[in-house]
């Protein structure tokens, strides 16, 4: 498969996830505070994390300062963008 193809892929299939969470913290939006939808952003990332990197480290022998590396990227990567919306 052609590199930009895939690129476009993997971009459609990250605006396709954020979209998603957006859509769950505008459903939190008048029911919870600014701390606990960051907080929830940060369980749902963490939630990927345990499905999807953890496999990797335990099946296929991927390093465990990789996973974490990955883990806490996909944990800030996930939670960043959160914090300026409320200023």
């Amino acid at each position: 498969m052609a590199f930009a193809k895939l690129l476009t892929l993997q971009f459609l299939t990250g605006l396709s996830g954020a979209l998603l969470l957006a859509l769950v913290l505008a459903m939190t939006v008048n029911t919870t505070t600014f701390l606990k939808r960051v907080l929830l952003v940060l369980a749902i990332s963490l939630f990927a994390v345990v499905i999807y990197e953890i496999p990797y480290w335990n099946w296929y022998g991927f390093p465990t300062d990789y996973t974490i590396a990955h883990a806490a990227g996909w944990m800030i990567s996930w939670t960043a963008p959160a914090w300026p919306w409320p200023l």
